[in-house]
C-alpha cells in the first residue's frame, strides 16, 4: 500500500491498502467526500487570514471537480481514480509548503501516466 492508503478492519485483522474502485465505484461516490474535503480546506485557508489562499482553494476546488467530471466522461473510472489519488498526493505536498495553487491545473505527466490509452469505449451511433 502506498500514498493515500486506507486502514481496513476485517475481523481481528487490520490491513493497509490503496483506495480503489471498491471504495469509490463511481465519480458520484467520490464527489460528496471530496466536496466536504474542499469545504474543510477552505475553512482552514480562511483561518489563516490569507485571502489569496482562500481564493486559490475555492477556485481550484471548482475547477478540479469540473475537470474530474470531464475525465470520468472520457476515461475509464479506475484510471480517473488513480489520477485523482496521485494528483491529491501532489497537492498535499504543495499545501504543506503553503501553496494552494495546484488544484486548478491539470497535471500533464499524470494525465499521460494514468489516462491516455484508458479512454472509455464509445457506442457507435
Amino acid at each position: 500500500a502506498g500514498r493515500g492508503s486506507l486502514l481496513e478492519l476485517n475481523g481481528n485483522t487490520i490491513t493497509l491498502r490503496d483506495p480503489g474502485t471498491k471504495d469509490y465505484p463511481t465519480f458520484h461516490s467520490l464527489f460528496p467526500p471530496l466536496a466536504t474535503y474542499f469545504d474543510i480546506l477552505s475553512a482552514f485557508a480562511a483561518s489563516s487570514g490569507n485571502a489569496a489562499a482562500v481564493r486559490q482553494v475555492s477556485r481550484g476546488a471548482l475547477r478540479y471537480l469540473s475537470q474530474l467530471e470531464v475525465f470520468q466522461d472520457e476515461f475509464q473510472w479506475s484510471a480517473v481514480l488513480s489520477y485523482h489519488m496521485e494528483f491529491h498526493h501532489a497537492r498535499l505536498r504543495e499545501m504543506s509548503r503553503g501553496d494552494y495553487s495546484g488544484w486548478s491545473e491539470i497535471d500533464p505527466s499524470l494525465q499521460v501516466r494514468y489516462l491516455i490509452g484508458k479512454e472509455r469505449a464509445r457506442m457507435a451511433s
